[in-house]
């Protein structure tokens, strides 16, 4: 974030500006929904009431058709808002990922013989290869995370003024639900590790297997090397499928509250 301060700025600044007009949106939805149905003046929501002020405020008259502009006007600003934040995300991604990979080239290649000589090419391979962009993903997701922060208290002030005892009641229902998916933090990041290892051992072996690919078929150790393959594949797999899954469990366990 401090080596690329505009775009990192920027792009987290659009994407809360697209979040904002998403609650906007939603909240236009109250006023809607009453207008629709016919409700007399005294008989509407809260926030169909405070909405109706804002219109009053602004001078502008308080009635479907110009509600229902407000809403698709809110919605297409949100889309085009979107677009550039996801624009904007995905360069300061590539231009992190530009930075790792075009430095950690270049101190290999002003390394001593000695790195070339004992040093595990399978490991710089899966890092340049597959570590590299995982960093950028992760830097992508910080970006969204962010925004989603923002996004969740924005949304958090349409209930609280339909009724803030009701929210208040929810959100700490949620914390508690929260407290033992936060126990698997520890269990994933080390899982997460694990699968990183074991990729650098298959990228290795992968790699020293087609440089000697001569050698081994002349040596007749081509069902060794086979087999040594598919059991650190194996290995892999294992440490992959119970890291992506930790990974998942919190989103998922969230689906049946709404907060997934």
């Amino acid at each position: 974030c401090r080596r690329y301060p505009c775009q990192v700025t920027a792009s987290v600044g659009l994407l809360i500006a697209a979040n904002l007009a998403g609650v906007l949106a939603v909240a236009a939805v109250a006023p809607i929904v009453d207008l629709c149905a016919g409700a007399s003046p005294g008989a509407t929501s809260t926030l169909t009431r405070r909405i109706e002020d804002v219109f009053h405020g602004l001078g502008l008259p308080f009635g479907l058709g110009p509600v229902l502009v407000v809403f698709l006007g809110l919605h297409a600003v949100r889309s085009v808002i979107a677009i550039l934040a996801e624009r904007s995300v995905a360069r300061a991604k590539y231009a992190l990922v530009r930075d790792l990979m075009v430095g950690t080239f270049t101190d290999v290649f002003r390394s001593r013989w000695s790195f070339f000589w004992g040093g595990d090419r399978g490991a710089l391979l899966n890092t340049l290869i597959r570590e590299v962009t995982v960093v950028g993903d992760g830097f992508r997701a910080i970006g969204f995370l962010l925004a989603s922060l923002i996004q969740f208290l924005l949304f958090l002030l349409v209930p609280l003024v339909l009724s803030w005892e009701v929210t208040l009641i929810s959100v700490l229902a949620a914390c508690v639900f929260a407290l033992p998916l936060l126990l698997l933090g520890r269990s994933a990041y080390a899982c997460g590790r694990r699968s990183t290892t074991t990729a650098n051992e298959v990228v290795r072996l992968v790699q020293e297997s087609l440089g000697a690919a001569k050698q081994i078929l002349g040596a007749g150790k081509r069902e060794e090397v086979i087999e040594s393959v598919s059991r650190a594949f194996e290995a892999h797999e294992a440490a992959a499928v119970r890291a992506q899954t930790l990974q998942s469990l919190p989103s998922l366990a969230y689906d049946p509250i709404g907060w997934g």
